[in-house]
């Protein structure tokens, strides 16, 4: 499972799933401790309807473009969820207006403005502007910086730096200017990551000269396969380093994707770009918004239920951790099915992929290898114009058959 386990304390968990790939059992056992079972119902449209744990039910609801706009817990609190004409969250209040939350767009649909109004339990330990409004600054899709705009001041500004990875980055560090007065008490975090690309470790490597202003510390998150948390990331540390932990897979938390937690312990999710992906339930909040195309039939799915092989940086359609950029296996349909990869099994050969870098041409590709149980392309050796998809995808179903 992605994260680091820092507890001596063994987890097993268990999914099941109905006939559209709806998670309908979550089952944690953790040997000498407590274990939980969750199941879930939806309906027609794939929306989830009711969780329930034990006898505690919690109530989703969504409005007519299925985007997820109120959730009401076992007690009655509700959140709340509110859209835009795009179908882009515009805020997010919790229950007794003790959060909220509310996000501003650019034309290409990236998130430049958060304004937060902080729930008075962390009044005394948050100390910025209440509500504050955080302000981001993109290079292409990755985030190159931050800032809490205070009046007329910039406080709290992170400049992000990234490990080139078309098209999207992994995060290395962020550097935290804390006074222009003195430059010395500047803060840096390294984030660390393991196997899968989760990150496992946010490292506090002091200031820019080498010398800590604060102890060198070692924060770890213990999660599920997708990415709840099970230990942290409040046991043992809050603040910058739990907001990009989990994301870095391809929430990314994934901040190599993009991306950022919510500040409560009752309210994590994660902003992926395109969309909004809450770990609790494994699902988007919002349908996927080019439909189909993204390769799933269920457009509320996340990476397929294979968070341990796929990633999803852009929030609309699923890839592989060794793809150099994102690709979509066509497999011989004659109408092209986009999927980011294939099932060993399926024995398609060549494979027929478009190419996201491009979009106006399939790209046939003849050199594949395979990892577990799941094939990926490696490189492209002919591009198809895109009036020839149709014939070209005709003349590959009949190779496959």
């Amino acid at each position: 499972m992605p994260g680091h386990i820092f507890r001596t304390l063994p987890l097993a968990s268990t999914y099941t799933y109905d006939g559209a790939g709806n998670r309908t059992v979550k089952h944690l056992t953790r040997d000498g401790g407590p274990s939980t079972r969750t199941t879930c119902v939806y309906d027609g449209a794939n929306q989830l309807d009711y969780c329930l744990e034990g006898s505690d039910r919690t109530t989703y609801s969504y409005d007519p473009a299925g985007n997820l706009e109120k959730v009401e817990d076992p007690s009655g609190a509700l959140t709340t969820h509110t859209w835009d004409d795009e179908n882009r969250r515009i805020t997010v209040e919790l229950p007794d207006d003790d959060y909220v939350h509310t996000a501003t767009y650019n034309a290409d649909g990236l998130r430049v403005a958060k304004e937060m109004k902080m729930p008075a339990s962390l009044g005394t330990t948050w100390s910025l502007p209440d509500p504050s409004t955080y302000r981001y600054v993109w290079d292409g899709q990755d985030l190159a910086s931050e800032y809490i705009a205070d009046g007329a001041t910039k406080r709290a500004k992170l400049i992000y730096t990234f490990k080139p990875e078309s098209p999207f980055g992994r995060l290395v560090n962020i550097y935290q200017p804390v006074s222009t007065a003195d430059p010395v008490s500047d803060q840096l975090w390294e984030y660390q990551y393991d196997a899968l690309g989760s990150t496992s470790h946010v490292v506090g490597l002091g200031n820019v000269t080498g010398s800590p202003q604060f102890p060198v510390s070692l924060t770890a998150a213990r999660c599920d396969a997708f990415g709840g948390f099970i230990i942290g990331p409040y046991d043992g540390f809050f603040g910058l380093s739990h907001r990009y932990f989990i994301a870095e897979r391809n929430y990314q938390a994934d901040i190599r994707f993009g991306s950022d937690a919510g500040v409560t312990a009752h309210f994590i999710d994660y902003y992926v770009r395109a969309r909004t992906y809450d770990p609790a339930i494994a699902r988007w909040l919002s349908r996927d918004p080019i439909g189909f195309g993204g390769g799933d039939y269920n457009l509320y799915r996340y990476v397929m239920n294979s968070p341990l092989i796929l990633l999803d940086p852009s929030g609309n359609r699923p890839q592989t951790p060794h793809a150099k950029i994102p690709f979509f296996v066509v497999g011989g349909y004659t109408t092209p099915v986009k999927n980011v990869i294939v099932p060993q099994q399926a024995h398609w050969e060549p494979y027929v992929v478009q190419s996201v870098a491009h979009g106006c041409c399939m790209e046939v590709g003849l050199n594949v290898t395979y990892d577990l149980d799941w094939w990926y392309v490696e490189e492209f050796t002919q591009s198809v114009p895109k009036d020839e998809w149709g014939a070209i995808a005709e003349q590959y179903a009949a190779v496959a058959a």
